[in-house]
């Protein structure tokens, strides 16, 4: 016997229902989980993405400055950056020059990639590998030799006044008084300079000559003896540093009856120059020799001491005055370090420091990224 289908038109029971919006959920929920995270691990890998960039890029920009400059300027950085003392959040300034020291630069609203950063620099020159001086070459700009300066003026002098003495080999150098001048000039292009430097020898003294038939006579002698050089192409530094440096090789001049020896520096260009007085003479320097350097124009600071030390010489310090003057009123007494190298202590070595902390959040909160790197500048 053949049975009919059932057919059942009756609905899903609310046991049932509850039972498939269960399972329902147990799979949507999950799944909605995952699509949340996802994109809030987008984000976050995006900010997080855009921070490491905007470290790196304030990074580089430091590396590619010098970190002198930066002190005079912390705007090169960024236009909002100022620096900041981080223990009175105050702003403050820098003291450009320093040997050694932690500076800290802020940047509000620093954007990168469509991200507002509050960023902090840190420069930290307080390792110390920056204790010892470092050498520093440089280039010589303008070379002026006067080794044969004494040479030629004793042949003068036994010219004019050999006539006079009854044996010329008793005219020596020693007889007369040495003074050294340099001058510098400048000339001045639509874009550059040009620098003419001229050393000036002169020589005198006062002679008592006795001739042949023993009459005396007193004979007074001058004689110059000079060099130039000249550099052109020569910009202007936009840091204050030394434009050029100029090498003058000379024989110290060693009298037991010379107390102190002139070196006159003109410089009255307004651009400081280096100067490296270079003493080729090897033989015994009397005990009472001494040397005077006097630099006049240099360039004075606000707290009226020179921007730069421009004089370098292998004339031992402990003989040597340095005295660099702005004007005729204002005059400072500066050391030599004994060595023809220039020495600095500054942008050797800097530990770079980029935090980032959120946009507003006024330097302050989590922080969102910390990248280290060094600045090296010999």
């Amino acid at each position: 016997m053949i049975k009919s289908a059932y057919k059942d038109n009756r609905g899903l029971t609310l046991v049932e229902l509850l039972v498939g919006v269960t399972i329902l959920a147990i799979i949507i929920v999950p799944l909605l989980h995952t699509f949340i995270t996802g994109a809030n691990t987008g984000i976050k890998s995006k900010n997080y993405g855009n921070a490491t960039d905007a470290a790196q890029n304030l990074s580089e920009q430091i590396q590619a400055l010098d970190v002198d400059t930066i002190l005079q300027n912390s705007a090169l950085v960024d236009s909002a950056a100022k620096f900041y003392n981080i223990d009175t959040g105050v702003l403050t300034t820098a003291a450009p020059g320093a040997d050694s020291g932690r500076y800290y630069v802020r940047i509000p609203g620093y954007i990168y990639g469509g991200t507002s950063f509050d960023a902090l620099v840190t420069l930290d020159a307080s390792d110390p590998v920056n204790s010892p001086p470092v050498a520093v070459g440089n280039q010589m700009d303008a070379l002026i030799n006067m080794t044969e300066a004494d040479a030629s003026a004793l042949v003068s002098f036994r010219a004019e006044c050999g006539g006079m003495m009854e044996n010329v080999n008793e005219l020596t150098i020693e007889l007369l008084t040495r003074e050294i001048t340099l001058n510098v000039s400048k000339i001045v292009d639509s874009t550059t300079d040009t620098y003419k430097i001229t050393a000036v020898f002169t020589y005198s003294g006062i002679i008592e000559c006795t001739a042949e038939d023993l009459t005396g006579t007193t004979y007074s002698f001058t004689h110059s003896e000079q060099s130039s050089a000249s550099v052109s192409s020569i910009a202007d530094s936009t840091d204050g540093s030394p434009v050029l440096s100029a090498f003058l090789f000379f024989d110290g001049y060693y009298r037991e009856s010379m107390q102190t020896e002139t070196v006159l520096i003109n410089n009255p260009t307004g651009s400081d120059i280096n100067f490296f007085i270079v003493n080729t003479d090897k033989g015994t320097m009397p005990v009472n020799y001494g040397a005077l350097i006097w630099y006049k124009y240099q360039n004075f600071k606000a707290d009226n001491t020179p921007v730069n030390s421009l004089v370098y010489t292998n004339l031992p310090a402990a003989k040597v005055t340095y005295r660099a003057s702005k004007n005729e009123l204002l005059r400072k007494t500066l050391s030599v370090t004994g060595y023809l190298v220039e020495t600095k202590q500054l942008n050797r070595k800097y530990n770079v420091e980029v935090t980032l902390f959120k946009g507003g959040s006024g330097f302050s909160g989590d922080v969102i990224m910390d990248s280290n790197s060094t600045k090296l500048n010999y």
